[in-house]
């Protein structure tokens, strides 16, 4: 699940490097570690996506014993 997440976080870093070494009177030139970023973007993303998800959405619980029968037993196997 989190891959996706991964790729687009280290393709908009990996753009927005892009643009800066491009556009930018910064010291990043052609320099090696530039690059690293986007590598790190998606190792971070790939290892910490549902951390910084859970930021910005609510957490979804499923409740078995509202949904599943407690008290019948065919019923109870019938919904596991």
């Amino acid at each position: 699940f989190n891959s996706s997440a991964a790729v687009v976080s280290s393709t908009l870093v990996s753009c927005l490097t892009g643009v800066l070494r491009i556009y930018a009177n910064s010291d990043l030139g052609n320099h090696w570690w530039p690059v690293c970023f986007g590598y790190l973007a998606f190792g971070l993303t790939l290892c910490f996506w549902q951390r910084i998800r859970s930021c910005w959405k609510s957490r979804q619980v499923f409740l078995d014993r509202l949904c599943i029968c407690q008290e019948d037993e065919a019923l109870k196997r019938q919904g596991i």
